[in-house]
Parts: structure tokens; C-alpha cells; sequence
């Protein structure tokens, strides 16, 4: 089973994304490593949630990781919540994000076509969205309000999000 860690407060988060970027070159390592890297406060998820094979519709809540497995799977984060895991497998995995305080990371690493539909405003200036990458493997999307999300390893072919 793979264990994932993340960031407990998005302002921390925010913090030391912008560093990381702006200094990666000394952390160079994965998401999870560079959160120990620069000292961030480090939880586990608290809870779990697992489809099966099948096509799964999946709610995450407060400090959750959601694994969709095989099948066709739509994969929720929760309003207003901490830390949302969403990991598909294979399939055409569907991922939603919401807006206001959510933070959710994604991980697909099973092909298909896969999608994110997410509440974060990219075009308006007002919303300061930022985007940047983590040791150039790991696509990361934020803005003012604390929302956002990473999808790891997003240039791998496997984990790659199709739309």
C-alpha cells in the first residue's frame, strides 16, 4: 500500500512551494522528501478509503487519502478540507477539486483518459494563481485562497491527467 504524507496548513504549503521552486536545487527531492527538507509539519493521512475494480464514485473528507484502483473512477476532494488524497489507477479516472480552502493531491499512474475538473480560477489576475513544478516531476496549481492541487509525477506518460 502506498503511504503518502502532506502538508497540515496551506500557508506553510504556499511558503515553501514558492522556495522550492525558486531554490530547488538544494532539496532536490520528491514531494514527500521535501517536506522534511524544509521542515514543514508532516502528517499522515488519517484515514483511508478504497474502491475495488470496479467504477467507484469516491468522497474524500478532512486528512484522507481515496485510491480508486482499476475501472472508470470518479475521485471527489471535500469542501473546505485539510488534505485530500485522490490516487487512481487504471481506467478513466475523473478528479474534482473544489475551491475555498482545499488542498488535494492527485496521483493517477495507470493511463487512460483521465481528467481534473477543479474550482480554482486561472484566468482572473484577482485570484493570483501560481503554478510551478517540485524537482521538475510534480506539477503544483494554488491560488490566494488556499486551493489547489498537485499531480505527481505529471510528465510521466502513466500519470499523466489528459484534460
Amino acid at each position: 500500500m502506498l503511504t503518502v504524507n502532506a502538508i497540515r496548513t496551506r500557508s506553510t504549503l504556499k511558503k515553501h512551494l514558492i522556495t522550492l521552486f525558486v531554490f530547488g536545487f538544494l532539496c532536490p527531492v520528491t514531494l514527500i522528501l521535501y517536506t522534511a527538507c524544509v521542515e514543514a509539519k508532516v502528517i499522515k493521512y488519517a484515514k483511508e478509503k478504497v474502491g475495488n475494480n470496479g467504477n467507484n464514485r469516491l468522497n474524500g473528507s478532512n486528512d484522507t487519502i481515496v485510491y480508486g484502483l482499476k475501472g472508470n473512477d470518479k475521485l471527489y476532494s471535500c469542501r473546505n478540507c485539510e488534505d485530500t488524497g485522490l490516487m487512481g489507477g487504471e481506467g478513466n479516472d475523473y478528479y474534482r477539486t473544489y475551491s475555498r480552502n482545499s488542498f488535494s493531491e492527485i496521483m493517477d499512474n495507470g493511463g487512460g483518459n483521465d481528467r481534473i475538473a477543479s474550482s480554482l480560477t486561472f484566468y482572473r489576475k484577482s485570484h493570483r494563481a501560481q503554478f510551478a513544478t517540485i524537482d521538475n516531476r510534480h506539477l503544483v496549481a494554488f491560488n490566494q485562497y488556499g486551493t489547489g492541487f498537485v499531480v505527481i509525477d505529471w510528465k510521466r506518460s502513466r500519470n499523466r491527467i489528459e484534460t
